[in-house]
């Protein structure tokens, strides 16, 4: 005689006894099962959510912040969902964010949990929240948010940096960040671009507004590594 046993472990235990003997004979078939032991290590009750914690809880807009979690519950039917917030009151799920960590990219200052789930009670513990600041990209980082420098009909002068770690992300040639000025001449006449006087090595590029090239300038002889356009 051949005996299969069937076993479901979630939510109850069924043992289905079943005669397949092919003898064709017609009888009443005594089975002794002995020794059978059942371990269900599926979750139960509230589980616990844990620490919540970033590796990184200042980036600049559109970079990403890798979440991580420890001390929450795990096991068969446990199930992990991160979760964001502007405000930290009204939280929704990040499709896709189902594990114990997840990779953010961070649009904007953000709040993120852990919500931990048993399958089994369906009962659920959230972790603590994790602020992520997110910096949006300065002014003049592309040419869609130049900054103004008038007609230039006067002088106009600026100074600062293009450091990434200050969120300035465009290149558009040279292998440092880009600052993008605009300017509208309101009469015929020249025009000199210069960052003579820069501490840093500089270029200079003269877009049109459709951003097609003009002209440049690297290394304007009397400024060493400083550029300058007329």
């Amino acid at each position: 005689m051949l005996l299969k046993i069937l076993m479901v472990w979630v939510p109850d235990v069924v043992i289905n006894v079943k005669n397949s003997w092919g003898g064709g004979a017609s009888a009443d078939y005594w089975v002794d099962i002995d020794n059978i032991s059942f371990s269900n290590d599926a979750c139960t009750g509230t589980p616990v959510a844990g620490t919540s914690t970033a590796t990184l809880t200042s980036v600049c807009t559109g970079s990403t912040s890798g979440l991580s979690n420890t001390g929450s519950t795990a096991g068969v039917g446990i199930i992990y969902q991160w979760i964001s917030s502007p405000d930290d009151v009204t939280y929704t799920n990040i499709t896709g964010a189902t594990s114990a960590s997840y990779t953010a990219t961070v649009m904007g200052d953000t709040y993120y949990r852990m919500v931990v789930t048993c399958g089994v009670s369906m009962e659920s513990d959230s972790s603590n929240s994790v602020f992520i600041t997110g910096t949006p990209n300065p002014a003049g980082d592309t040419q869609a948010t130049a900054i103004s420098a008038g007609d230039l009909l006067t002088t106009y002068t600026t100074s600062g940096d293009n450091l990434p770690a200050n969120c300035w992300t465009h290149n558009y040639g040279n292998l440092g960040p880009d600052v993008y000025y605009t300017f509208t001449p309101s009469c015929d006449g020249p025009v000199t671009i210069s960052t003579c006087g820069s501490s840093f090595d500089t270029k200079v590029w003269l877009l049109n507004s459709a951003g097609g090239y003009i002209s440049d300038n690297d290394d304007y002889a009397p400024c060493g590594t400083s550029s300058q356009l007329t």
